[in-house]
């Protein structure tokens, strides 16, 4: 099945493109949201080499770009206290996997673009003579114009339990209301916000001082 991807550059979008690419998906092509002004244009060409400003991004995930989160480095050390010394953990931030290391291993083309309306993206979209669109953190709401492209129209990955926690940020909303049973929503995308016909859903149990990156 002919699969565009559309995300951001980070740990959620990476998620489900493991999952796409795991159930034998033929992930064509990944959208990336740019800023507002930048036209649609590439960011890695099958096989290809990398703008400049993505190359950072993809330095240390390239290391190990299957797993969800990059390894985390723990060291002993002895810091002072008061009047006395203690042995303190420290640890190094943790880096989201990119869906970007994974494309350039797969040699998968990413796109980006400021706007998912524009001719120019339509008129993309409409010569990769797609099945379905899965989007995976998207920051605009697509046109219903552009819903019809796909054979199937889109699929989107919500990360609640639909129709409870619509619209952006919904992990922030669900962590600072207290909730503790969460979940993940697949959807086919309509021209509302979160709206369309739920294709599936997940619940999730958290327990207490569960943290953002790890749910």
């Amino acid at each position: 099945m002919r699969t565009l991807l559309m995300g951001m550059s980070g740990q959620f979008s990476h998620i489900v493109l493991e999952r796409l690419l795991a159930h034998s998906f033929d992930v064509v092509a990944i959208l990336v949201a740019g800023p507002r002004n930048v036209p649609l244009r590439v960011v890695i060409p099958a096989g290809g080499n990398t703008l400049p400003h993505w190359r950072r991004e993809l330095e240390l995930p390239l290391l190990n770009p299957t797993v969800a989160l990059a390894p985390v480095a723990r060291e002993k050390t002895s810091v002072n206290r008061g009047r006395g010394r203690h042995d303190s953990a420290l640890y190094s931030v943790q880096v989201p996997a990119s869906p970007l290391a994974r494309a350039v291993t797969e040699g998968i083309p990413v796109f980006e673009c400021g706007k998912v309306g524009h001719v120019t993206t339509t008129s993309w979209l409409k010569a990769l003579d797609l099945d379905v669109v899965c989007v995976a953190c998207w920051n605009s709401i697509v046109p219903p114009d552009v819903l019809d492209i796909p054979r199937f129209g889109f699929l989107n990955v919500h990360p609640s339990l639909l129709p409870a926690y619509r619209g952006p940020f919904p992990l922030f909303w669900q962590f600072r209301m207290g909730e503790t049973a969460m979940g993940v929503t697949v959807h086919w995308m309509d021209d509302g916000l979160d709206t369309g016909d739920i294709a599936g859903h997940r619940e999730i149990q958290f327990e207490d001082g569960v943290r953002g990156a790890e749910a």
